[in-house]
């Protein structure tokens, strides 16, 4: 009787040692299942981020060769990046300034053509702004001096040329 009930309670823990055996088993091949995804959404997510990085960085490459002054302003319209030319013409500390606040400080419309305004008495700029989807703007504003002293001196000889017709 009692090599009896050893032997069955032997076989029951051969039983559920087997099982156990089994789910370990299968429990360990979904461990490394699982640990081959991850790996894998860990490598894809490096190589996105990566792109990212690169696809920034030939943003601002972009950004800074462009012949005009670049800056972006925030929802509030605070002045959030810019690139070399705006900070040439506008000192290193505008990251910060409001914009229409520097706007009124250095920038003058007086006598200017739509959309265009001068930077301290002397250089005219085209200004253009462009709302961005996180609320704030992109401003461009672009060096139009010499342009504008070449339609100036067209229009003063244009009138000349009227007035000695005139005579």
């Amino acid at each position: 009787n009692n090599n009896e009930l050893l032997a069955e309670a032997f076989d029951a823990f051969n039983a559920h040692s087997a099982r156990l055996d089994g789910a370990y088993t299968q429990l360990s091949e979904r461990v490394t299942q699982l640990t081959g995804a991850l790996a894998d959404a860990q490598a894809q997510r490096q190589a996105e981020l990566l792109k990212i990085e690169q696809l920034a960085a030939r943003m601002a490459e972009l950004i800074e060769a462009l012949p005009a002054l670049v800056l972006v302003t925030d929802s509030n319209g605070v002045v959030v990046d810019a690139n070399d030319g705006a900070l040439g013409a506008f000192g290193d500390d505008i990251h910060g300034q409001i914009w229409s606040d520097i706007c009124a400080e250095r920038l003058s419309a007086d006598g200017a053509e739509e959309n265009e305004v001068c930077l301290d008495g002397d250089t005219w700029l085209h200004c253009s702004q462009r709302a961005l989807p996180s609320g704030g703007h992109l401003v461009q504003l672009t060096i139009v001096s010499g342009e504008r002293r070449r339609r100036e001196v067209r229009e003063r000889d244009h009138r000349l040329a009227m007035l000695g017709e005139v005579s």
